[in-house]
């Protein structure tokens, strides 16, 4: 059974995903770093810190996670789904997906919580298989919430984030939708050699040693 219940459709477009446990704390987003920095491995206790020119930025491998185009509709089937007004929660279970313009987030179970009406998204929580994609980028997570008065969201539980073969891991990834900025705590970085560019990396992938922070 297929439920998408006509309200939500006109959701804001920062409809993101989340967790249903109370959300991580985010840290202060990063404001000291140049434009397309990226630090590729980080040892125990330590964080990478990945700027882009702008939320916009096409560049940034983390773009499409707020799915926050403020273009078109937004869509969400699942098998089930339960509206709890007086408690202001919203409930979707079993095969959610979330469709806009400018990428999906597929789950088993989406919780949102809104305020005076169900346009006012306060959080929104993904637990279980999430995926996040837009075009040939996408992330995973056993986790995701989404702040949406921070405007944050963070993946969590073994989350890797993939820029076509290139690839971040790490225990907990932040995504900050107004900068485009991310923090990756514990983070490793898989890079791959574009077409043309040779050395003696050239056919595999390879790791770049991590600056401390």
């Amino acid at each position: 059974m297929t439920a998408a219940a006509e309200p939500m459709r006109r959701m804001p477009a920062a409809l993101a995903p989340g967790e249903a446990t109370p959300p991580p704390e985010a840290p202060p987003p990063p404001n000291d770093l140049p434009a397309d920095n990226v630090d590729a491995q980080g040892g125990s206790g330590s964080q990478q810190k990945i700027a882009s020119k702008g939320a916009g930025d096409s560049s940034n491998p983390f773009n499409g996670l707020g799915m926050s185009s403020g273009k078109g509709p937004t869509k969400i089937d699942s098998d089930q789904f339960r509206l709890d007004y007086q408690q202001k929660i919203a409930t979707y279970i079993g095969h959610v997906k979330v469709a806009q313009p400018n990428g999906t987030m597929t789950s088993d179970k989406l919780k949102v919580t809104f305020g005076d009406n169900m346009h006012d998204i306060k959080m929104a929580y993904a637990d279980g298989n999430v995926r996040i994609s837009q075009g040939d980028r996408w992330a995973t997570g056993d986790h995701a919430v989404l702040n949406q008065t921070a405007q944050t969201v963070v993946l969590t539980g073994s989350p890797v984030v993939h820029d076509g073969e290139d690839q971040i891991t790490g225990s907990k990834i932040t995504v900050y939708l107004k900068t485009g900025q991310s923090v990756v705590e514990h983070a490793r970085t898989v890079i791959f050699p574009k077409n043309g560019q040779g050395g003696d990396n050239e056919g595999g992938g390879s790791t770049t040693p991590a600056a401390q922070h």
